[in-house]
């Protein structure tokens, strides 16, 4: 006779780091709740679901007193069992602390940036290849690049992970620089070099790469619109137009002859950086900001520079959807950072050594979350905040 599996209890309304789901984190705290700092860390809580869970809110327990500092919840997965890395499924992105006292919650799921490599050519040549990177399906990368050249021209064509697809591209100094930012979403994973080419000898090449998870690729690969800018001051920048919704997300690439530090403008996280040497000199900053700013800046010592931007456009369509993951296949996680320790989280002291054997992982001063990240078990007591997701709004 053939009957029905058996079928274990739904998931409750409400998934955190106390709750059964989390590993049976709950049986691990060494003292009782309180309201405290959270220190500058990513904490990844591994997560067990019997079934689906379909994510309308993130949830926050704020502490007595509430500073200047965000918090950033999300959900990820770890798609290398050898490597332990973990790619973003959704996140909050950067949501200030608020009101003291009560449960905060967001609904809202932005774009989340991450560097995956960067470098730098001075070779004579007509092609630069990057190291080896590992490209996701249905993730929107951006590949900006700095060649010069008497005439610096316009990249010819990249190859690796599919088709890539001019965004963003001017000349500064004259005509000996060019800083161009190209973009790809990929149909099925790829992992290898990429390799940049040009139809005539360019003098050297530069280039960052950098994942993005949460876009809505459907048209353009995200890119909603691009702008450029050139100029010999202290301000590299390139301005924007008016976004087109308050949940798109802001991505610059200043490049400049004299500076190898460039200082990000307010409001954008940096992604890269690369200070190698050149010649000719050139650098290349590349950076980020959750949600909208149409003048993508950075301050460098006074030198020719040329800026490239693009709005990235943010899925506020696709449901959230946290995926089951049963007890012997880890690989379904909840991550949350804060931006510093001024604002408090209730929180609960957890002791050590039942945090590792449960799984627990984490990855200092990562704020915002990434989009891809390889974090470490953990290896001491840590502060477990009250923070988790709900199938349903909390705060009426």
């Amino acid at each position: 006779m053939w009957t029905p599996p058996n079928r274990s209890l739904p998931n409750p309304v409400t998934v955190t780091p106390y709750h059964d789901e989390m590993a049976g984190l709950e049986i691990a705290y060494a003292s009782g709740a309180s309201s405290g700092s959270f220190v500058n860390t990513a904490l990844f809580f591994p997560l067990y679901l019997r079934e689906p869970m379909v994510c309308s809110k993130a949830i926050i327990a704020n502490g007595s007193t509430v500073g200047t500092d965000s918090w950033d919840l999300g959900v990820y997965r770890m798609t290398d069992m050898t490597t332990g890395r973990m790619d973003l499924i959704r996140s909050t992105g950067a949501v200030l602390s608020a009101n003291a006292n009560v449960v905060q919650e967001s609904g809202t799921w932005r774009v989340a940036p991450a560097n995956i490599t960067t470098g730098v050519d001075s070779t004579d040549a007509t092609t630069y290849t990057t190291a080896s990177v590992t490209l996701k399906t249905g993730r929107l990368y951006l590949l900006s690049f700095v060649n010069t050249a008497a005439d610096a021209i316009v990249i010819s064509s990249i190859a690796g992970g599919g088709t890539w697809t001019s965004r963003s591209s001017t000349q500064y100094n004259t005509t000996a620089h060019r800083v161009s930012i190209w973009s790809r979403v990929p149909t099925v994973d790829y992992t290898g070099t990429i390799v940049v080419t040009f139809g005539a000898t360019q003098t050297s090449g530069r280039w960052s790469l950098n994942e993005f998870s949460g876009v809505d690729t459907a048209t353009t690969d995200g890119i909603v619109q691009q702008a450029t800018g050139t100029g010999n001051s202290v301000t590299p920048l390139a301005t924007l137009a008016a976004f087109g919704s308050a949940n798109n997300a802001t991505f610059g690439a200043n490049a400049n002859t004299a500076d190898s530090t460039t200082t990000p403008g307010a409001g954008f996280t940096e992604l890269s950086d690369d200070a190698t040497a050149t010649t000719p000199a050139s650098f290349l900053q590349t950076q980020f900001r959750v949600d909208n700013d149409t003048t993508s800046d950075g301050t460098i010592t006074s030198g020719q520079w040329g800026a490239a931007a693009v709005e990235i456009k943010a899925d506020t369509v696709t449901p959230f959807v946290i995926p089951p993951s049963m007890p012997g296949v880890p690989d379904i996680y909840l991550g949350f950072s804060m931006s510093g320790t001024t604002a408090t989280v209730l929180r609960l002291a957890s002791g050590w050594p039942l945090q590792g054997a449960m799984g627990m992982l984490e990855l200092t001063t990562t704020f915002p979350l990434r989009s891809s990240l390889i974090p470490v078990v953990l290896t001491g007591a840590r502060i477990v905040p009250l923070v988790g997701f709900s199938s349903r709004s909390l705060v009426a």
